[in-house]
């Protein structure tokens, strides 16, 4: 809102902004645009107001903010052909919400709380108050929000419920009484904010796996226990250890007993970020504050460097108040790790893990997720949870669509005018990169080239041909210059990703015969078809990438005529089997990598969706046309080193709440046939597994 020389910043509870003209009934438009388009900081900071932010700015800049929203109610209003021009809406939008957000940056005296003192506050008022009961009403009240949006803020920041918290705090309490007092079972429940006797009770037993009056015997300290005997007392006998890890480790040994993990955690400084990123993850399951220390000790966590061990090999041995992960490279103990937190459970304020031994290793070298990101850009926060899902489940790549006919969502310096708001930034990228880094993911970025590639051809036809929209023209004088300085930059950009992914599926080539500058150059090399031009510019794109250090990955697509000059150095994904199937690669010397349609793909639009127990009878050397109803026409590949392993493909561009849930069952069901390429337990038994394990991977997400 606009009012004098003021500006008014309000954002509703609301995922969208909505530009409509409430005067026109049946042709209101209505456009909505994601929570990408805002800056992360500035979109907390709306989101977290329950009344507007004033912001006092010169005439000039109030002359310029009412310019650009009458443009952009010019152009929602009088669409009456229906024909939107949204790439111009978006980016008047994106001037608007960019010289909005400059306004904001330089008005640091704005009075707000930011999300340390809002959370500091509710906290220290649940700590002095516990034993009285706290309404949700009173909470949200305390910070200016409302009561369903506090109750998501606070579990977001926190990583449990704020009645988690206060049972914590409780219970905790509780404990103090049983183990320092004489006092009733009933005068501590009153004591600690129970008006019931039996509700305190069912809570205790639930949170510690114990009734009160069999703790207090245990723990009370009149009695003086020497460390042998807190040792014995540790070894739980409240609950038997009963489920294994997913991916279900080849050789493991799980024990009955049980013992509380001490909050350390020993590492060389070499692999710090693997101590910080498992430290991360308990804090965010359990709110269990770890220390990091390369001091060797005999209780808590202790990682160790053994070079003899394969990159992907872990081992784990849990016993006698240690749990000591044993490998030779960052994923090696990402996977340990990911080990320790399925087995790990939390009573009142103390870490509980069974005793077991593990020694594991993949019966794959590819074990990834795709997220299309160009249609419809992910918030950042979606993007690490995708990555938290595949170190949960031992997945070690992410391969993040970046462009397709719908956008180019990379910053670029040689063509600016790619630049849409929607772009994730340098520092988004940067972010992305160490996370994953951290984590022992290998990041796959893919660019599209010379098919899907609208955004090109329309922003750059002098470049890249602008006859053929969404089909790069092989012919253009410039055009090879102009893809070798897109592909500089995206490896500048990750100069750590040993893969780049270039797209070069789905081209109808058929255009290219009629094109006179596309002939011109047929001649100059000889070909008598345009699909040779076609694995022609395959050939010459990959061999960019191969120019730079990296290895190219394409996706199935590219013809026969002409394979041949292909180096075989190129991995190609192979998806719909119709163009070279995986056989046919195979054969002719190529790595592929199964991203077969069924039972691989997610596509939220199309009504099928592959369940766990269809991917639990899969096998990554085989391949399934979409619409296939049986194994009669199944694909199947020699399982040689030349099947990497597999991949789950997210397509189209939606958000985490609405797909999370199939997303994660799926990844968690291929995570399991992709390291174990025969089952190790069957599907019944697999699936109880799978719901223990994802109960604690929701408190991470």
């Amino acid at each position: 809102m606009i009012k004098g020389d003021m500006v008014f910043l309000y954002m509703p509870y609301t995922r969208h902004y909505y530009f409509s003209d409430p005067g026109r009934e049946a042709n209101i438009r209505r456009v909505g645009f994601t929570e990408g388009f805002v800056p992360l900081e500035f979109r907390n900071l709306l989101l977290s107001v329950q009344c507007p932010i004033a912001l006092q700015v010169d005439s000039n800049i109030c002359m310029k903010l009412k310019q650009i929203f009458q443009e952009i109610l010019h152009l929602c209003y009088n669409d009456v052909s229906g024909t939107l021009d949204e790439f111009y809406l978006k980016a008047e939008v994106s001037k608007l919400i960019t010289l909005v957000y400059e306004l904001y940056s330089n008005h640091k005296d704005i009075s707000y709380q930011d999300i340390d003192e809002k959370i500091s506050l509710v906290k220290s008022y649940i700590q002095n108050n516990f034993r009285d009961q706290i309404s949700l009403a009173s909470l949200a009240g305390l910070v200016g929000m409302s009561e369903s949006y506090f109750s998501r803020y606070f579990h977001k920041h926190q990583g449990i419920s704020y009645t988690q918290y206060i049972t914590g705090l409780r219970m905790n309490y509780a404990v103090s009484l049983l183990k320092t007092t004489n006092d009733s079972i009933s005068k501590i429940s009153e004591a600690v904010g129970y008006y019931s006797v039996s509700g305190f009770i069912k809570s205790f037993t639930k949170y510690f796996g114990t009734h009160p009056d069999q703790f207090r015997p245990f723990h009370h300290t009149n009695k003086t226990k020497t460390r042998f005997e807190m040792n014995q007392i540790s070894k739980s006998n409240i609950a038997t250890a009963e489920h294994i890890a997913i991916p279900v480790p080849k050789n493991y040994t799980l024990r009955k007993t049980s013992f509380s993990l001490a909050p350390m955690i020993t590492v060389s400084e070499e692999f710090s970020s693997c101590a910080e990123v498992l430290r991360d993850y308990l804090k965010r399951m359990y709110g269990f504050c770890t220390e990091i220390g390369n001091t060797e000790t005999e209780q808590g966590i202790r990682m160790v460097y053994d070079p003899s061990l394969e990159k992907e090999c872990y081992k784990v041995e849990a016993a006698d108040g240690l749990v000591e992960i044993t490998a030779s490279s960052t994923a090696g103990f990402s996977h340990g790790g990911a080990i320790v937190l399925q087995l790990v459970d939390l009573r009142g304020n103390t870490l509980f893990t069974p005793e077991y031994s593990v020694f594991d290793k993949p019966d794959t070298e590819w074990r990834g997720f795709m997220v299309d990101i160009a249609r419809g850009r992910y918030p950042l926060d979606d993007i690490l949870r995708y990555a938290d899902i595949c170190y949960y489940y031992r997945l070690n790549v992410l391969h993040l669509h970046f462009a397709d006919d719908s956008g180019y969502f990379l910053p670029s310096k040689y063509f600016g005018k790619l630049n849409n708001s929607e772009r994730y930034t340098t520092q988004d990228i940067a972010y992305i990169r160490k996370y994953l880094a951290d984590r022992g993911i290998t990041l796959v970025p893919e660019i599209e080239m010379p098919g899907h590639a609208r955004p090109l051809t329309v922003t750059y036809p002098e470049f890249f041909g602008g006859s053929h929209i969404g089909q790069v023209c092989p012919g253009m004088p410039k055009v090879f210059n102009a893809l070798e300085m897109m592909i500089d930059e995206v490896c500048e950009m990750f100069p750590d990703a040993p893969y780049i992914h270039i797209g070069c599926d789905e081209v109808p080539a058929v255009n290219w015969k009629k094109c006179e500058l596309c002939r011109r150059i047929m001649g100059e090399n000889g070909f008598s078809y345009v699909s040779q031009l076609y694995s022609y510019m395959v050939d010459r794109c990959t061999r960019m990438v191969l120019g730079r250090g990296r290895t190219p990955i394409v996706w199935e697509g590219f013809p026969k005529e002409g394979t041949e000059n292909i180096s075989r150095d190129v991995i190609v994904m192979v998806f719909q089997s119709t163009y070279q199937n995986a056989k046919e690669l195979t054969e002719a010397g190529f790595r592929v990598i199964n991203t077969s349609w069924q039972p691989l793909y997610i596509v939220p639009s199309r009504p099928k969706y592959w369940q766990p127990n269809e991917i639990y009878k899969w096998k990554y050397n085989k391949w399934l046309y979409e619409d296939a109803v049986d194994d009669s026409g199944a694909i199947i590949a020699d399982k040689t080193e030349l099947v990497m392993g597999g991949e789950v493909c997210l397509w189209e561009g939606r958000d985490f709440v609405s797909d999370g849930d199939i997303v994660e069952k799926n990844m968690a069901v291929s995570a399991e046939r992709l390291w174990n390429s025969e089952p190790v337990v069957d599907y019944e038994r697999y699936e109880t597994e799978k719901d223990a394990v994802s109960k604690k991977l929701r408190r991470i997400l």
